[in-house]
């Protein structure tokens, strides 16, 4: 009878425990399949060299660990199937200051995110199909950014991404970098967080015409001499990957956009009225430059919207500006092609300027709207 007794037990123990080890083993797997990043080998790194990754601005792409990029508006778009999406950047900046993104996913409100060393930003997702942005925020002077690639989901995998039919490149000073545009008054000083390209009039503008954006930007720069008097001007370093690199060069038959807007002169008249045959001279010869890469682009040749008359010292420099545009752009159209017009954007008012006298967000949509409407109407699109 104590025999049978202690059978009986022994069957209920090992029964018992093979219950609550079942039980214990759905509940893992339940885990792992609603929560399938617990898993430690779960995620692959998909290289930042995958071709299903699309890039669009100036990268540098000869390390086969990571790429790198210095201009504002620099864009990478991944598409995928899963969850999970771990975002791979780092930071190189003599500055000291750190670089700003936009992550934007689905289309989206994007979310910023501040990179000042090696950073991992995760993306937990509802499963489905994902389209994610990175959008660099801030201009080469604060630092160089580089992408080391993407964690997803193992046996997942990038997706072809559609094409884009319209391509426009900005080229300009900090008002195409959008400097300090989120700073609330003039009186504010320049510092990343208040630098967002994105709020940019270029790239509000290539958003309105449903084109790809590429901006060859720089705080202070100018056509033959600089803000700070110096001469890296635009012509200077626009063959140039990185705007303070000589080398790499930019293969400019990488993209080639539809249309170029050029926006330069302001930083030419900081100080005094630039020569005007000099300045006509290096116009023309940057234009030239332009039209050998792209044979077919369509030219704008813009100006505003901080240059004014009466500044500085009493000079009627938008007056001036406009007749040195408009004159290199005669002598571009008489030499080569009826592709190229000039703009002038609307002056900013005094409530419509954020970080030292720059244009802020409020002015940036108007000059985009303004431009948007103009090349419209120019391009047929």
């Amino acid at each position: 009878m104590l025999h049978s007794l202690r059978f009986k037990r022994s069957n209920f123990f090992k029964k018992h425990f093979r219950i609550k080890t079942t039980f214990k083993i759905l509940a893992v797997i339940n885990l792992l399949f609603f929560f399938p990043n617990l898993l430690g080998q779960s995620k692959v790194l998909i290289s930042p060299h995958d071709p299903f990754i699309k890039y669009t601005g100036r990268i540098d792409y000869l390390n086969p660990n990571q790429v790198s990029f210095s201009h504002p508006g620099i864009s990478i778009k991944i598409k995928f199937e899963g969850r999970i999406c771990n975002v791979l950047l780092d930071n190189e900046s003599s500055s000291g200051m750190t670089n700003y993104y936009n992550i934007i996913v689905d289309n989206k409100k994007p979310i910023t995110i501040s990179v000042a060393k090696e950073t991992v930003y995760k993306l937990d997702l509802p499963e489905g199909f994902h389209l994610v942005e990175i959008f660099k925020k801030t201009e080469g002077m604060v630092g160089k950014g580089i992408f080391k690639g993407i964690e997803i989901e193992k046996g997942r995998k990038l997706l072809p991404l559609e094409k884009t039919l319209r391509k426009i490149e900005f080229i300009g000073n900090s008002i195409t970098c959008g400097y300090g545009n989120e700073g609330g008054s003039p009186a504010c000083r320049f510092t990343p967080e208040t630098e967002n390209n994105y709020l940019a009039y270029g790239a509000i503008t290539a958003r309105n015409l449903n084109a790809e954006y590429m901006a060859v930007a720089i705080s202070g720069i100018g056509v033959i001499r600089n803000y700070d008097l110096s001469r890296k001007t635009m012509p200077v370093v626009y063959d140039q990957v990185f705007h303070d690199q000589k080398q790499p060069l930019w293969d400019f038959k990488k993209w080639v956009p539809d249309a170029v807007v050029i926006n330069l002169g302001t930083n030419d008249f900081a100080h005094s009225t630039p020569d005007s045959v000099l300045f006509i001279q290096a116009y023309v010869s940057f234009l030239e430059r332009v039209r050998k890469n792209y044979p077919t682009s369509h030219i704008f040749c813009i100006e505003g919207c901080m240059i004014r008359d009466g500044w500085p010292n009493g000079i009627a420099s938008l007056t001036i500006v406009k007749r040195y545009v408009k004159k290199a752009s005669d002598i571009f159209r008489k030499k080569y092609d009826q592709k190229i017009d000039t703009f002038y954007l609307s002056t900013a008012k005094e409530n419509d300027l954020g970080c030292d006298y720059h244009p802020n967000v409020k002015m940036h949509q108007i000059m985009a709207k303004e431009l948007t409407a103009f090349m419209k109407a120019k391009l047929n699109w």
